[in-house]
């Protein structure tokens, strides 16, 4: 067979187009697929973020509403609750200010205090998908800080 007859034989296929989008599927599949992935894991990653932030905000609104007096225990059994993490991933704490300084005793008299809670929750995310992009466990910190005197 001589090179004409290829080509003329050849020249019939190439207006045929059928089939060409199932070509192009294949090589896309695969690409749109890990990017699906990646999507669905950050997803539920900031879901888990989202979560951490509500929870914190729940526990900053109970300290407004029944302010410690020295027990800060009940506060964190709520952020236990509503954050769903152990008792070593949850903390929380009482400050004091006087006159805008931090201090550890009472204000001498005539000084303006302001009390606070700061709630601080220690979440991880650890992703699904693992082979491609973000290997390893995330780190979701939440620190609200409210003040309630």
């Amino acid at each position: 067979m001589s090179a004409r007859n290829i080509i003329r034989s050849l020249s019939g296929a190439l207006p045929d187009r059928r089939g060409v989008a199932a070509i192009e599927l294949a090589f896309t599949l695969p690409v749109l697929t890990f990017l699906s992935l990646g999507a669905f894991d950050v997803a539920r990653m900031l879901s888990a973020q989202i979560d951490y932030q509500q929870a914190a905000a729940e526990v900053a609104s109970l300290a407004l509403a029944r302010p410690p007096q020295s027990d800060t225990a009940y506060l964190k059994q709520a952020a236990m609750s509503a954050s769903g993490l152990t008792e070593d991933k949850v903390t929380v704490a009482t400050s004091l200010t006087c006159n805008g300084t931090a201090s550890n005793s009472s204000c001498a008299s005539g000084q303006e205090q302001a009390r606070y809670v700061i709630v601080t929750l220690n979440g991880q995310y650890a992703p699904l998908w693992t082979h491609f992009g973000v290997s390893q466990t995330i780190n979701l910190d939440v620190v609200r800080k409210v003040r309630y005197q």
